[in-house]
């Protein structure tokens, strides 16, 4: 799904890449995808570790992985940023006769670069971390959630509202706020099999307000608050997941979203609303009526039919 005609691409481009590359350069801003030739994968011992508890041929998943201080194991997060062309995000609110099965409900979002140098420099980065996944695998599957439209390269991530209780993947069990689950049915489909999880939880924050010493401060906010066309900075995690016949696949995984302009995605909406045709009601117009016999005949007809309505109906 592209962005509306409406939207102003020729300047939302040039405010991405200006947003991104002040993000590049910004040291406390994270490991950017465009800016992994400056990292050495092999740098990351262990880049294929696995967090099954398992070992041989039992392990399913393959986390990119490093170690930090006195020796921790932190999975790496991926920072890149774009503008969303298409969001299905929470709230959660169920359709009616619609059955939903808890592993496949997810939360994500698609991410464009709207043609900019530097999300694509970011997409071959991403081609690089997929290139070190493939080497400890048997094969590899082609990645499949990057692909392109009229807007460029765009990518997608997401994340599942629930984990299985099974392999214990999903870490310590989570609480759904309002904002997530305001009727309560995802919490009603938590069960002996599924549970919401700290893997599963996705943080949404804002950062375009300055603080007093200028830098530009992350504050928590509702997920319903991202529109199509804003320019956001979204972290994922990238890890590869068996399928079947030792064939593996490279997933990559939503864990914020992040608002870095909204300007563009509030215009979008305006502009869409303004064009929107409203309902007009017909009417006699032009040459007055020929003789009195066809101006009564016009009257009567309209008094039987007379109904009253409010304007835009």
């Amino acid at each position: 799904m592209s962005l509306s005609s409406c939207y102003d691409t020729k300047q939302a481009s040039p405010l991405l890449e200006a947003l991104s590359r002040e993000r590049a350069n910004d040291r406390l801003a994270g490991l950017q995808l465009s800016n992994i030739e400056g990292v050495c994968l092999h740098s990351f011992p262990l880049l294929t570790g696995a967090d099954s508890g398992h070992a041989g041929n039992d392990i399913k998943i393959r986390k990119s992985c490093r170690r930090g201080q006195r020796e921790t194991t932190r999975e790496i997060v991926w920072h890149i940023q774009g503008v969303i062309t298409n969001l299905d995000l929470p709230p959660f609110y169920p359709r009616e006769r619609s059955k939903y099965k808890a592993r496949f409900l997810r939360q994500g979002l698609r991410l464009s670069g709207l043609g900019t140098s530097t999300f694509d420099a970011a997409m071959n980065g991403l081609t690089e971390v997929a290139t070190a996944f493939s080497r400890t695998v048997t094969s590899m599957q082609p990645v499949s959630f990057v692909d392109a439209d009229e807007n460029g390269l765009f990518l997608d991530a997401a994340n599942r509202y629930f984990s299985t209780r099974q392999d214990s993947r999903g870490g310590k069990e989570m609480h759904m706020d309002d904002s997530i689950d305001p009727t309560g049915a995802l919490t009603k489909m938590v069960n002996d099999t599924h549970y919401y999880g700290e893997e599963n939880v996705v943080e949404y924050l804002d950062q375009t307000h300055l603080t007093q010493s200028g830098r530009k401060s992350a504050v928590a906010i509702q997920p319903v608050t991202f529109k199509k066309g804003d320019v956001v900075e979204v972290q994922i995690t990238l890890s590869a997941v068996t399928m079947h016949k030792n064939e593996w696949k490279l997933v990559a995984t939503l864990r914020c979203v992040t608002l870095l302009d909204s300007r563009f995605g509030q215009v979008s909406f305006s502009r869409h609303s303004m064009n929107a045709p409203a309902k007009v009601l017909k009417r006699r117009c032009g040459a007055d009526p020929e003789d009195d016999n066809e101006l009564m005949e016009l009257t009567t007809n309209k008094i039987r039919k007379m109904e009253i309505v409010k304007a835009g109906e």
